[in-house]
């Protein structure tokens, strides 16, 4: 005992006097494991400190063999851990420990169905004992318990861990309500197993006045996999203080069990990088996780690259909002992999070019502020380099800490005020991709420095959650985000950052992240990609890749949180493309400041979801993601393959940030060729490319003219109005959706288009697509139909063309009205300061209806020409009401 209090007094008391003080001292891996010495035993179990246990399990630690009788081992703590006063927030109390199972006494063992069933079979907890060992019976008659404790279920028991706080019946520091139970359902149906180490840590932060945060991560386990359990907030109206002398591990089972790397520590914590992730990343790493390999591997072959004397440096560079905002993201992406790096290997090269990178841009004289997004991506890099590596700074701590202040969180009170005056950004005012990025910024400067400023940290945190509502409304029912996969990707990724940052220091993301239409998020973006790895391009979104876009951290955030396996599976297939192709290409390939492409990679790595066990499992066929917005429907013949015949539709509203008048359009692939296709963005310094009352749709790119879609009488599409998807079908065979367009094209009276997958069956390759439209008082209009395409077009007998790209066809029919005609036109703009087109052309259909003729059917049918595709008879024009509806 006099070894454990000697060595307990010299590692934890001058921290915990420095964190009474001034919250400022510790740091979760700072402290060490407790040593064969520090074990210590109460209530007779059988304990033996051994290097070579029987079940061959080297170096010190705690072997418990019980009779049946609830026993515990503890380890007493020679002064009080104590989250302080109830006005001081923020600190934390963690406790952690790995366990390891072994039979269940002489009758049974963990693969017998006689091994112990109980829930708590093994708890571990964090205990105020007030001169009484604590029992954790759950008893609020007696007063044997004041602390939180841990259940942690094995055998065959209900298999939900949860957390208890018991504080018995006497004038305890901890009061209120006896055993509050939280219990998680994220795990249910697992528990530990025998012969498996587990780790396991209770966390315990007092996040409020009244209020503290409790939690409990299990992980490296292959029963409980998966890093959060749960957390969550219990309220205790009447405690002041939160103190803590004794760690009690014990099991009322006749159970065999190990304890080995107690570890006890209060301090500051680091969002989203903590030691429990770290650890999982490492254990990962060294299980051979393929994503994780590749992925650890091209981050520290990036550190290495920054290390390089020929790197060109960050600078100060204002000449234009491009500029500097290239600055910060280089500045960003370099901080996010020489801290990583640092953390990782202990490398102090790697902690000395992170200090470099944030005290030279601490002495830049601004961080663009008449941009914010500038401001607000030079702030997460930042923010998290001085949270990561505070320990680490030494005197560049007060520079780094001070730029932090002036640059960011300075700005909080009109960044947040009511309304728009003097600000440099105002957060009630944007509701698109700058909103969670602009905020993010502001979130990790608060979280940064909210020991040294609590004041603005608090108004920011509590303000912030109103301010990304207005962007998180735009989801809606659908999942989708309106302004395209390239924004989803950058607001998604910052929006992923907010809510992860909230729970990991908080505790709670103040349920933004349960936002409706969030669940389809991660279906969206699995979708998005067609069996090329070209995305679905609408708005302002180039044609990008899945090993580009596909490594959204957006999507792998929303895939672990709300997606299912297949999806799941999808965003880390397309990481671990992303991470194996591009990890030994030079890190300034596509960007002149090296550091800017791979500024997420660390986020990337932090948010990458286990495999789930199920890996059998693929993406559904088909999905329309509707009632939003923005309204998707994608359709492939086939689950997997590039050669399958693919397609994406868009509908929903006009007029949003970074949209275009496309609604209506598809894009179309076989054969890992794009046949339809969209031509995406143009240069955003084209004037009045952002003014969405009237220079906008000017630009070809922009309107209905360039789009797979209808023009009627040479007009655009409505811009405030919508196209709906009013019908949608799916069957093994046969799938469409029917978009009511009528709201857009007010010279007709109805305007409905379905789109078809027919005769689909993968064994004999007779998939086919129809696009059909049916216009209603369109008498006299002309009315233009296009697709525009990187293929050669060959028109045969007027009514047939054949496409022809890479060695692959794609015929084109028209079905109806009789004696329409397919033409080749340009795709070059009017104007020479646009994108020319220069690679593309548009197979189009222009009718022109009869003054009489008030109806107008237009079918066109496209079908994949040879490599195993079989022909078969045209079908029939049926009207769209009387497409399948089951």
């Amino acid at each position: 005992m006099k070894n454990l209090i000697s060595y307990l007094g010299a590692i934890l008391l001058p921290c915990i006097l420095c964190l009474q003080i001034n919250a400022q001292c510790g740091q979760w891996d700072g402290y060490d494991s407790l040593s064969r010495e520090d074990w210590y035993a109460v209530n007779g179990s059988t304990l033996s400190i051994n290097d070579h246990s029987p079940t061959s399990i080297e170096g010190p630690g705690l072997f418990v063999d019980q009779d049946g009788t609830f026993r515990w081992s503890v380890c007493r703590l020679f002064k009080n851990l104590s989250l302080g006063e109830a006005n001081t927030p923020q600190q934390t109390l963690r406790v952690s420990l790995d366990i390891r199972l072994f039979d269940a006494g002489s009758t049974a063992t963990t693969n017998a169905p006689g091994f112990p069933s109980y829930n708590g079979g093994l708890r571990f907890g964090l205990y105020n004992t007030n001169n009484t060992e604590p029992q954790a019976d759950d008893n609020a008659a007696t007063s044997d318990d004041f602390g939180y404790r841990v259940y942690l279920p094995f055998g065959t028991g209900t298999a939900n861990p949860s957390i208890v706080k018991e504080t018995g019946t006497q004038s305890e520091i901890l009061t209120g309500s006896d055993s509050i139970i939280l219990a998680s359902t994220v795990y249910a149906n697992e528990r530990i197993e025998g012969n498996h180490v587990h780790s396991a840590e209770l966390m315990i932060t007092r996040i409020g006045v009244q209020s503290v945060e409790i939690g409990i991560r299990l992980f490296d386990g292959p029963g409980l996999t998966g890093n959060l359990i749960f957390e969550s907030v219990a309220t205790d109206a009447n405690s002041a203080y939160t103190d803590f002398n004794l760690i009690a591990i014990g099991s009322s089972e006749d159970v065999s069990f190990r304890i080995d790397n107690v570890k006890c520590a209060i301090g500051r914590s680091r969002f989203l990088l903590n030691g429990a992730k770290l650890q999982d990343i490492r254990l990962r790493y060294d299980r051979g996780e393929t994503v994780i390999v590749h992925l650890v591997n091209r981050i520290l072959s990036a550190a290495d690259a920054y290390l390089s004397p020929d790197l060109a440096p960050v600078t100060f560079n204002n000449s234009s909002p491009a500029e500097s905002l290239e600055q910060s993201r280089a500045a960003m992406g370099r901080i996010h992999v020489l801290a990583f790096a640092y953390l990782y290997t202990d490398n102090p090269e790697y902690l000395d070019a992170a200090i470099d990178i944030m005290t030279t841009v601490s002495a830049f004289p601004n961080w663009a502020p008449s941009q914010f997004l500038s401001v607000a991506e030079m702030s997460m890099g930042v923010a998290i380099g001085y949270n990561w590596l505070y320990e680490e700074l030494g005197a560049s701590e007060e520079i780094i800490r001070n730029a932090l202040y002036q640059n960011v969180l300075m700005h909080a009170p009109s960044v947040y005020s009511p309304q728009p005056v003097n600000v440099v950004w105002h957060a009630y005012s944007w509701d698109n991709n700058w909103n969670p990025v602009c905020n993010g910024g502001m979130l990790a400067a608060s979280l940064a420095l909210k020991d040294f400023y609590p004041d603005l940290a608090k108004a920011t945190i509590d303000a912030l959650p109103s301010s990304l509502e207005l962007y998180l409304q735009h989801y809606d029912q659908s999942g989708v985000w309106p302004e395209g996969a390239v924004y989803f990707s950058y607001g998604g990724t910052y929006t992923a950052f907010i809510l992860n940052a909230l729970e990991s220091s908080l505790g709670s993301d103040s349920n933004l992240g349960l936002a409706r239409g969030l669940e389809f998020t991660p279906a969206f973006f699995a979708h998005a990609f067609g069996p090329s790895g070209s995305v679905f391009n609408f708005a302002d979104c180039g044609l990008g890749k899945s090993n580009i876009l596909g490594a959204s951290g957006a999507f792998l955030w929303w895939a672990a949180r709300h997606g299912n396996d297949a999806e799941k599976l999808t965003a880390n297939q397309w990481m671990g493309n992303y991470a194996d192709a591009e990890r030994a290409a030079s890190f300034n390939e596509l960007n002149s400041i090296a550091g800017v492409q791979n500024r997420t990679d660390v986020l990337n790595l932090i948010w990458l979801a286990r495999e789930p066990k199920n890996t059998s499992t693929s993406l559904p066929q088909d999905i329309c993601l509707s009632d939003g917005l923005s309204e998707l429907a994608f359709f492939r013949d086939r689950e997997s393959g590039q050669s399958a015949l693919w397609l994406g539709l868009i509908a929903g509203k006009n007029g949003f940030h970074h949209s275009h008048l496309d609604k209506g359009s598809f894009v179309m692939e076989s054969d890992g060729v794009r046949w339809a296709e969209d031509l995406g963005a143009d240069s955003y310094d084209l004037p009045g490319y952002f003014d969405y009352v009237d220079g906008r749709w000017d630009y070809y790119r922009t309107n209905n003219f360039s789009h797979n879609t209808l023009t009627i009488n040479g007009k655009l599409q409505t811009i405030d109005g919508a196209g709906d998807i009013v019908g949608y079908i799916s069957t093994d065979s046969w799938t469409h959706v029917i978009v009511d367009l009528s709201e857009l094209y007010p010279d007709a009276a109805q305007a409905l288009r379905g789109v078809a997958m027919i005769d689909r069956d993968e064994s004999q390759n007779t998939a086919r697509i129809i696009i059909q439209d049916e216009l209603d008082g369109v008498a006299g209009d002309e009315i233009h139909w296009g697709m525009v395409t990187s293929a050669s077009i060959n028109i045969d007998g007027n009514a047939k063309a054949m496409l022809t790209k890479d060695g692959k066809q794609m015929e084109a029919r028209i079905l109806s009205p009789n004696g329409a005609s397919f033409e080749i036109e340009s795709t070059q703009p009017t104007t020479n300061e646009e994108n020319q087109n220069n690679n593309t052309r548009m197979l189009a259909v222009n009718y022109q209806a009869d003054q009489d003729e008030n109806f107008v059917r237009l079918v066109v049918l496209f079908r994949p020409i040879g490599y195993g595709w079989k022909a078969t008879a045209l079908p029939s024009v049926t009207t769209l009401s009387s497409w399948p509806s089951s």
